[in-house]
């Protein structure tokens, strides 16, 4: 089994990291069962409550995607200061392999099911165009339908990684001292925040990647390593609630947070899908994840042991097949669900039935996905070492 999942022997890897990015696909996995299945509860208000909580602040999930790829993309560039076209090559080679085997799915699917499809009614020439533009990976970052629902966060990846690539090769930021470098990302992150409250195409989930640089930073100093001290993980998982409860509540409307100015600011629109992110949700998410992740990386305390749990690990690990095949998936389990509702089965027992069927066929489907295309494709050459949780430090 572990032959399968590992990605690279010994302890070379940050194991914990893993397992937060377990966590964070597990997230989007219930985003599309609450949006798939989450009707037939309505008569089970006991699980539809947690089902659409669930739904809402599975969203988070990306962002939690967004801190960890700032925090792995900064620590290559500014370490082992690459060139920039080897770099974005290097991240082609990563993204491109897998992504083209859905994209090439989605295009079987759209010829057997032409009634489903994305392609539908839009002609040749305009269907050849949309095509490219899903291609080169434009929704997203441009109002422009996803044809792989949950690839709209490529386009957010791919901008970042050329942002970094530049800033970092002009500025040379491995010449400063930390303290400089902290400033700087700091700036960037308010004024993202600031910007977002007047325009409403702020791309406001771009600020994750610069928290997922601070948390980089942060970890190289010996004294904030220091300061994580064993109460503060209940601290770090008390913000980590109030901070799901504040997303949930912020996003559902409720009247107990009608008193924040310009709570509609900062929407980020794609047709077809829901990427609404807010300056005040980017903040809430921004702090909580900080404090979490930094006591998963850096502290070694009972937090670290519980991502390093092998299963969450495995998922994290195949979490970017996971991430992209699990949609379509669960469309497929979405259509025996329904006829199992339409021939008189009781909703909550489809429900439950559908949530952990669709995630057990997601599971087999990644699987097959990582071990055929992923792995030997993108991951094939050997990772550079980022240090273990307790010597996450700059050289």
């Amino acid at each position: 089994m572990s032959g399968i999942y590992e990605l690279s022997p010994g302890g070379s890897r940050m194991r914990s990291m893993e397992g937060l990015r377990g966590l964070a696909v597990l997230l989007v996995y219930f985003v599309h069962t609450n949006a798939l299945f989450g009707t037939y509860l309505r008569r089970a208000p006991l699980l539809r409550g947690p089902s659409e909580f669930l739904g809402t602040i599975g969203n988070s999930g990306v962002d939690l995607f967004f801190v960890l790829s700032g925090f792995l993309i900064y620590a290559a560039l500014l370490r082992h200061r690459v060139g920039i076209g080897s770099f974005l090559r290097r991240r082609v080679e990563r993204i491109y392999p897998t992504f083209l085997a859905v994209f090439a799915l989605y295009l079987l699917l759209s010829w057997l099911f032409p009634a489903n499809s994305k392609l539908s009614g839009r002609g040749f020439g305009n269907a050849l165009f949309y095509l490219l533009e899903n291609f080169l990976l434009l929704p997203g970052m441009l109002r422009i339908q996803p044809m792989i629902t949950v690839a709209w966060s490529l386009s957010y990846e791919f901008f970042f990684y050329l942002a970094a690539a530049l800033l970092i090769a002009g500025a040379r930021p491995w010449t400063w001292k930390a303290r400089s470098r902290v400033l700087l990302i700091l700036g960037i992150w308010a004024g993202e925040l600031l910007y977002s409250f007047s325009e409403p195409s702020s791309h406001v989930r771009l600020s994750m990647f610069l928290v997922g640089m601070l948390l980089y930073e942060s970890l190289g100093s010996e004294a904030f390593r220091g300061r994580l001290h064993p109460w503060g993980e209940g601290a770090a998982v008390t913000l980590a609630a109030a901070s799901a409860a504040f997303v949930y509540l912020l996003a559902s409307g409720s009247r107990l947070l009608g008193f924040l100015p310009g709570r509609a600011s900062g929407r980020d629109l794609v047709p077809g899908i829901f990427v609404y992110q807010g300056p005040y949700t980017a903040l809430a998410l921004g702090v909580s994840m900080f404090a979490g992740a930094a006591y998963v990386l850096g502290a070694g305390g009972r937090l670290q042991k519980v991502f390093v749990w092998t299963p969450l690990r495995y998922l994290g690990n195949m979490s970017y097949s996971f991430y992209l095949i699990h949609g379509v998936t669960l469309q497929g389990i979405g259509l025996m669900a329904d006829a199992a509702v339409r021939r008189g089965a009781p909703g909550t027992g489809v429900f439950i039935a559908a949530v952990v069927l669709g995630f057990g066929a997601a599971w087999f489907t990644s699987t097959a996905l990582f071990v055929f295309v992923e792995k030997p494709f993108s991951l094939q050459r050997p990772i550079r070492r980022v240090r273990p949780e307790s010597e996450v430090v700059h050289t």
